[in-house]
């Protein structure tokens, strides 16, 4: 547990072990992958623990009880005077005797005993005695400790906090501004609101934008021209048994219905955005969205790993654009979905699709404003491809020409990779 900052709450503690958590997990769950049976051995206050996992030869490691849980009564008791001592220090009531069980207690007591990996062993007395393993730490990674405990952060919690405590746990050196953290491994962070905005390495939120960002513009237009959404004139109904879309057009009386199946993205509900995996839904609605987080991890997108965002951060971050590439749809609507929750839907179907792409519909997209923060010529490159068209650079890439069907497309940008200006022939 970090010593040069004393935990004030429950909360802070469990800040404090977040990340080597996640990353003890990993190793440990990488190590033996799928667990097929637990078997816990006890002789007085000593416990022996062997995984069997589906492939491979059985794990043994010696525990350290730590804790009882009474399920039938929902309290705890501590048994390690690590425990008392936390409570002796930092005054934290949870920390002494009997208390309320809440998952936090769990991370909690693995804080106060270096992060390792820990389970419950339920006895045949009724008892869960909380078994902290024996196992040797992990080799410090900075990048997949983010990635795998991101997920596990509250709003509540201080994340320069959380990462000065990884830092401390596993030996790495970290360094400071005021937007900005680096690990001695190698792994740098931006920082915005409290939270990590970006990890460094080949891929980043902004480039999913980039990447995205005509193309959504223009097909999105397509799709809010045809069917104009607003609470006065709704022109989409969800089955959320079914996860079919049905869509009605406001300007052809008599034109049938088009259904199409969509996925769940995320919810909104009191200014918060929250992804579908993290959500409350039926887990036929929430599959769909694990691609995201897988994404997430693997690249190292931490907008597609926080359960929850601020709406306002949603939209700045420009998460539901930085979305549609990964998950190959690139049309939305919302749509409402009861107790006052609004459900952000993603969808495709032939007939709502661009048609061809034309010179003026392609000159007329790249006038759109570009975000400051991305990259016009990477956002020209990708938007000339998924539109079907080629387009060139020159050396410096301070020019390029789309190859529009009908006249080329000039496309100047600047030195900070800002699009200055897009010309056709006179």
């Amino acid at each position: 547990m970090v010593d040069y900052l004393s935990p004030q709450t429950i909360t802070d503690v469990v800040a404090d072990g977040i990340f080597a958590q996640a990353e003890y997990d990993s190793d440990f769950n990488s190590n033996l992958g799928s667990i097929a049976h637990v078997d816990v051995e006890s002789a007085g206050d000593s416990f022996v623990v062997h995984f069997k996992p589906t492939f491979g030869s059985i794990f043994t490691a010696n525990a350290e009880q730590v804790a009882v849980l009474n399920s039938a009564q929902g309290m705890l008791h501590w048994t390690s005077p690590r425990a008392h001592q936390a409570h002796t220090s930092f005054n934290i009531p949870e920390f002494e005797g009997d208390v309320p069980y809440s998952p936090s207690l769990f991370a909690a007591a693995r804080t106060l005993h270096g992060n390792r990996p820990a389970l419950y062993a339920p006895q045949r007395n009724g008892e869960t005695p909380v078994l902290v393993l024996d196992t040797p730490p992990p080799t410090p990674n900075s990048r997949r400790a983010l990635t795998h405990g991101i997920p596990y952060l509250l709003p509540t919690m201080d994340i320069r906090r959380a990462l000065r405590a990884y830092a401390a746990a596993t030996g790495l050196g970290i360094y400071e501004t005021d937007t900005t953290i680096s690990f001695s491994d190698g792994t740098d962070l931006t920082l915005e609101d409290n939270l990590i905005k970006c990890i460094s390495g080949d891929f980043s939120l902004d480039d999913f934008r980039a990447d995205a960002f005509y193309f959504n513009v223009e097909q999105q237009l397509l799709f809010d021209a045809l069917y104009p959404n607003s609470p006065a004139t709704p022109t989409a109904q969800f089955d959320p048994v079914t996860s079919l879309l049905t869509l009605f057009s406001q300007f052809e009386a008599g034109r049938p219905a088009l259904t199409v199946h969509a996925m769940v993205l995320a919810t909104v509900r009191d200014d918060t955005w929250t992804w579908a995996w993290a959500s409350n839904l039926p887990p036929h609605l929430q599959q769909a969205s694990l691609k995201l987080r897988e994404t997430g991890a693997h690249l190292g997108i931490p907008a597609f790993l926080y359960p929850q965002l601020p709406v306002s951060l949603a939209e700045s971050w420009g998460v539901l654009t930085a979305v549609k590439p990964s998950l190959q749809r690139w049309i939305h609507t919302a749509v409402p979905l009861g107790d006052g929750t609004t459900g952000v839907l993603l969808f495709d179907h032939p007939e709502l699709r661009l048609p061809t792409a034309t010179t003026d519909a392609l000159h007329a997209t790249l006038q759109t404003p570009l975000p400051a923060e991305l990259d016009a010529r990477q956002a020209v490159r990708s938007y000339a491809r998924l539109r079907g068209v080629n387009s060139s650079f020159d050396q410096l890439e301070e020019h390029a020409i789309v190859h529009a069907p009908e006249a080329p497309i000039h496309v100047t940008f600047d030195g900070d990779h800002h699009l200055l200006r897009t010309e056709l022939p006179v």
